[in-house]
């Protein structure tokens, strides 16, 4: 093998060591952008939760009146993913992207049937205390 053949292999070995080292630390920061991504959005969504289900709490103890409603403006997104509010039987749940949160809004959906979804932004959280329903629109 001539000399300028070896400098050949030895440019081209070298090369795809560096490319190969390359790309293991760029998909490195890559998956740990993304674990890190779903760690907030699923914190982003349960302070989302908790405020929501404040707002029902607060609508369920503080208003004497059979119908009320209360409007919550929330983000439009959470971390640059939409998010949708499902109001079910028993559980409120925030779904964004892969991630969803659920809870019970302190045990408030045994008293009352939950219904609605709405979408990220502003939502209406309604209260009608006659035919003991919970309802978000939006």
């Amino acid at each position: 093998m001539g000399k300028g053949q070896s400098l050949i292999i030895q440019f081209v070995l070298f090369f795809l060591i560096g490319f190969s080292v390359f790309l293991i630390i760029g998909n490195f920061f890559k998956y740990q952008n993304d674990v890190f991504r779903d760690a907030i959005s699923v914190s982003s969504l349960k302070a989302m939760n908790s405020y929501i289900s404040s707002m029902a709490v607060l609508l369920s103890s503080g208003c004497d009146s059979d119908f009320s409603s209360i409007t919550v403006s929330l983000g439009n997104t959470s971390l640059g993913r939409p998010f949708d509010v499902v109001l079910e039987k028993d559980m409120l749940v925030l779904i964004s992207g892969n991630e969803n949160y659920s809870s019970t809004i302190y045990n408030l959906l045994s008293t009352y049937d939950g219904s609605g979804v709405a979408k990220s932004g502003t939502i209406t959280i309604t209260l009608n205390k006659m035919n003991n329903k919970l309802s978000v629109s939006g």
